[in-house]
């Protein structure tokens, strides 16, 4: 399960946050982005989850449910993407990076 500072976190995001845990992804396989880590920060509400996932669980997440726009996947409240935007091939944060900077992986 998620860990986090239930005092800052609206029970909506709470709620949003079970159904990615719900979703059983290997703890190190995702990053949560966006305004994920403002709402877990309690600094603002997000509408979504904005989730960053590796290319084997994106492959494993396309068998199961229909992207819209072969980028993105939506489960509920859970957008999940494959490949974080960038600007060229020199520029851009790589997945490994972003996971080592983030909260994920801390768990209940």
């Amino acid at each position: 399960m998620l860990f986090v500072m239930r005092k800052f976190i609206s029970r909506q995001f709470l709620l949003k946050l079970k159904e990615l845990d719900d979703l059983e992804l290997p703890k190190d396989s995702y990053v949560i982005t966006g305004s994920g880590p403002l709402a877990i920060r309690g600094i603002r509400e997000a509408d979504d989850i904005d989730v960053l996932v590796k290319g084997h669980i994106w492959e494993k997440l396309k068998n199961t449910y229909i992207s819209y726009d072969g980028k993105h996947i939506r489960i509920g409240n859970i957008e999940m993407v494959v490949r974080f935007y960038q600007f060229n091939t020199n520029f851009g944060i790589r997945l490994s990076s972003m996971m080592q900077r983030s909260l994920m992986g801390i768990h209940l």
